[in-house]
């Protein structure tokens, strides 16, 4: 059953995303083994529906798609189904009719369904209902709902987006507030009679609450408010609305009168309207149905009878499963079984403490799987996932637990070498580092020699919880075998126990030190994971260097933590490549000091391209995160990134880039960044470029959040520093209101012309950027070397000392809005004789558009509106009327010339002042 539907969605989803929309930037998956089945069934997908095998990146994101619950089953295969690359397939009806049976029920036609299908599109019936018979089918459901997933319904009566939506919204009534999963008509009726306006939202929310499933459950206030935000919102509960609601029960509110609160809630009515079904009027609070709910119990567990446990330590790690009077509810549904641990269940009570309890029982539906003990710890047997069964008071629930490798106890993997097989101690006390060189030794001798290449897989190495403190390097060109066999073409695989639990602490001078001198490589296709590294802000965790060959590649670290180090990986000059460095949510923090600033990565090779850093935290660094000598492609995904502290140096991407001559521009250093976010306070920087080079960098931010500051108080000064050529674009970001730039490139005797460039960015500041940057103006010959800024088609303009050097005429129309007073379409203004407005357009002013509403009160009234330039009149004078809506247009004398400072004045010759409201709009071109 669970592959059947994982061909359903695979298909699905994969053609739902393919068609619709492909993302600029691909999630990078680890292909576990949990994931290999997806894997290898998109794959099939590729092959089977679209006749091509799948690209790396697509084949990542769509593994990773699979696991999420994004669309309805219904949804995506619509989107593979009506796919245009599918339509141009041309399949006959016979082909079309088996398509769908592997779509959607993972299987081959049998002959009568097929012969059935293929009469049906014969005899006239159109493709989409075929579709619509498929999609609503009770095996598409239920093999839908064996795999988790919702299946949803096809009505071709609605929009499709809508029906989703509804779908959704019926699948969390019968979740939350029943307890169980939809079945197949519920899903149908309920949809239908949403959409159709038969059924309001107000009205179905009451149904399931003041049904008599839900009415007699016996909940606790808090509960009751927690299953409305989750059932009618759609969300969890925060905590001030939970204590508010909670509140008001005790204060005498009726369950009623709560349930209205929430039907009327302005969130509620954005949700029906976003899914296209009626609100709906409130429910009477006549009748009183409170007593159906129990008070929350206090602190110390008293109250309605509420049964409680004594109090024990908590065990380490595990799964929360909370304990309320006779209920069991676990918190967290999966449980991971990671190399070298057990896992245990634990309980609390309503208060979060944590009990014992006697008279629960566990098992599991599978012990060939996964064995569960008396008390809750669960221990791996073998690979693949099992149910575990909780039962206490009657009551029963499950937790979902996935075995990844065998482990016998918690401190060692069978086929796995530890540092305590060769007399670590891991106390922080004792010194290890000869044990963790002998075990690297041990693992190189007991390696096997991939097929065809000279690489060596090495014994996996687990090192389990522990301090251990290492003073020397633990691998360098002197580490040899005992028959005098240098280690060379490593391929390392080193897992700890999980950050935090299994920790390094690091006082030499470079922890893992590949530098050499022979003409092999030390190693490569190197996985570090769930580790703490921390050193003592002079050291290098490792450098990679060799003066004829260093093929070190492919390394990764997953689950890592680094602290207090100088470097973390140096990488200088080389001749071979560096290549597909993977960081996957790590942590970076506490780098350098005022007095010794570090350079984390520095990548000084044209090679080593493919760095990528993928949800890693680095903060609080003294010095550069990212160092670049030469040409580098870096790619960060997600994380935040977070020099300082405040007042204290700090770079993100330092560019120092001297001499590169025939580097060419294709090995220009590139970084793309994709939705992460920054924070650059005073005295730090994101940027800094002192390039001499041709071949200068080139660097892109998308959906991120380039600066979390939301002041100009807060907001570093030399945001960026540019002294030399750069190309940087910013597309989709956020808090780039006070982009402020350090300019320089007086000395290049050639151009480089740095460039930034806006695309979509609500937020720019143009004013800002023009009044708070410093630049050292450049003229004549090489004025070209000025920063030259664009933001989106409307602002094209160069940066000089104190304002802008030259601003290009030919751009689209801009309709910039001035605001006068108020955020609203129209700004109040109080207009006396002689009352200015006055705004910093940047551009080739046409003409400014002044919108007034009609007004009874000033009906009559006389005002003049005139344009200046300064106190230059560009423009003839208009009289604005009152009586009628109009929008008045003042056109620039000799349409298009550049505004420097854009006032418009107002000639009153009334009594009194009239208040009014008006919106003003510059149009430039």
């Amino acid at each position: 059953m669970k592959t059947r539907i994982l061909k359903i969605l695979a298909a699905s989803m994969t053609a739902i995303l393919l068609f619709t929309f492909f993302p600029i930037l691909s999630a990078n998956v680890s292909a576990s083994d949990n994931d290999q089945e997806l894997r290898e069934f998109v794959t099939r997908l590729y092959q089977v529906c679209l006749k091509r095998d799948p690209d790396n990146d697509g084949l990542n994101y769509w593994t990773g798609e699979l696991k999420n619950k994004n669309q309805t089953g219904v949804a995506v295969a619509s989107g593979f189904i009506f796919s245009s690359e599918l339509q141009e397939k041309s399949y006959s009806n016979e082909e079309y009719v088996k398509v769908m049976y592997d779509a959607f029920f993972g299987r081959e036609a049998d002959a009568d369904g097929l012969n059935y299908w293929v009469k049906c599109m014969n005899d006239g019936m159109n493709r989409q209902d075929i579709f619509k018979g498929f999609a609503n089918s009770n095996e598409f459901f239920e093999l839908c709902g064996s795999f988790d997933v919702v299946a949803g319904t096809y009505i071709t009566e609605y929009d499709f987006n809508k029906v989703i939506r509804t779908n959704f919204f019926v699948e969390r009534l019968y979740n939350v507030v029943l307890g169980r999963k939809c079945d197949k008509d519920g899903m149908m009726y309920w949809t239908n009679e949403l959409l159709s306006g038969r059924t309001s939202g107000t009205s179905a929310a009451y149904g399931f609450f003041f049904a008599g499933e839900y009415a007699d459950s016996n909940k606790y206030y808090s509960e009751y408010i927690d299953d409305l935000y989750k059932a009618i919102m759609g969300r969890e509960a925060d905590d001030a609305g939970r204590d508010f609601w909670v509140t008001d029960m005790k204060n005498g509110s009726s369950k009623e009168h709560v349930f209205n609160g929430f039907a009327k809630s302005d969130e509620f009515g954005s949700i029906c309207s976003e899914y296209g079904i009626v609100r709906g009027s409130l429910i009477s609070e006549t009748q009183n149905t409170t007593n159906t709910l129990r008070p929350d119990p206090d602190k110390n567990g008293s109250g309605n009878g509420t049964t409680t446990a004594p109090v024990t330590t908590a065990p380490s790690g595990g799964n929360n499963v909370t304990l309320v009077n006779t209920d069991v509810k676990i918190k967290n549904s999966n449980i991971m079984i990671m190399r070298g641990f057990s896992d245990q269940i634990q309980f609390t009570d309503k208060s979060g403490n944590i009990v014992k309890v006697e008279g629960a029982t566990f098992k599991s539906d599978n012990e060939e799987v996964a064995y569960v003990c008396p008390d809750g710890t669960v221990i791996g047997l073998s690979v693949g996932s099992v149910t575990v069964t909780v039962t206490y008071l009657g009551n029963t629930s499950y937790a979902y637990v996935t075995v990844s490798k065998y482990l016998n106890n918690i401190d060692s993997v069978p086929n796995s070498l530890t540092p305590q097989m060769f007399g670590a101690v891991g106390d922080g006390k004792h010194d290890d580092t000869q044990a963790f060189r002998d075990m690297f030794v041990a693992a190189f001798e007991k390696s096997y020699r991939v097929s065809d290449y000279d690489w060596y897989h090495c014994q996996a190495i687990y090192i389990p919880s522990g301090n251990y403190k290492i003073t020397g390097a633990v691998i360098d060109e002197n580490l040899k075998t005992k028959s005098g066999r240098v280690l060379e073409y490593c391929m390392f695989e080193i897992t700890g126990a999980g950050r935090e639990s299994t920790m390094i602490k690091f006082s030499g001078d470079v922890l893992f030190d590949a530098r050499t001198s022979r003409s092999k490589p030390l190693f490569g296709f190197t996985t570090f994971k769930d580790i703490d590294f921390s050193g003592n802000n002079s050291n290098k965790f490792m450098i990679m260097d060799a003066v004829k060959n260093d093929g070190t590649q492919r390394m990764q670290f997953y689950s890592c933590g680094f602290g207090s180090f100088n470097s973390i990986l140096y990488c200088e000059k080389s001749y071979v490549m560096l290549s597909e460095i993977t960081f996957s949510y790590c942590k970076i923090a506490n780098c350098g000091t005022a007095s010794n600033n570090c350079k984390l990565f520095v990548l000084d090779n044209p090679q080593a391209v493919n760095w990528r850093f993928d949800y890693t935290d680095i903060e609080s660094f003294h010095g550069d995160a990212f160092y670049f000598k030469t040409g580098t492609s870096v790619y960060i995904n997600g994380g935040s990134i977070i020099p300082g502290p405040k007042d204290g140096y700090g770079t993100v991407f330092n560019f120092d880039i001297q001499d590169q001559g025939n580097l060419g521009p294709g090995n220009a250093p590139q970084v793309c960044v994709y939705g992460a976010r920054f924070e650059i306070h005073p005295g730090n920087t994101l940027l800094k470029t002192n390039s001499n080079s041709s071949s200068y960098p080139k660097i892109a931010f998308q959906y991120s959040n380039v600066n979390s500051s939301a002041s100009p108080d807060s907001i570093a000064k030399d945001w960026m520093i540019i002294k030399g050529g750069i190309d940087v674009v910013f597309e989709n970001c956020y808090r780039c209101t006070y982009s402020r730039f350090n300019v320089d490139c007086s000395s290049f005797t050639g151009y480089i012309q740095p460039k930034v460039k806006y695309i979509n960015c609500p937020d720019i500041k143009v004013e800002d950027i023009v009044d708070n940057s410093k630049v050292k103006t450049i003229t004549g010959g090489m004025a070209k070397n000025n920063l030259h800024i664009t933001i989106d088609d409307s602002y094209d303009f160069y940066l000089a000392d104190g304002g802008y050097y030259h601003t290009v005429s030919d751009l689209k129309e801009c309709r910039q809005n001035v605001k006068i007073n108020t955020n609203s379409d129209y700004d109040t203004i109080g207009i006396s004789d002689g009352k200015t407005i006055t705004t910093k357009p940047y551009g080739y002013v046409e003409y400014v558009e002044i919108t007034v509403p009609m007004n009874e009160t000033w009906k009559g009234y006389t005002v003049s509106a005139t344009l200046y330039d300064g106190s230059k009149k560009i423009s003839d004078t208009v009289k604005i009327d009152f009586s009628k809506s109009q929008t008045y247009k003042l056109a620039v004398t000799n349409n298009g010339n550049y505004v420097d400072e854009l006032t418009i004045k107002f000639s009153n010759s009334n009594k009194q002042n009239p208040n009014v409201n008006m919106s003003v709009v510059v149009v430039k071109k």
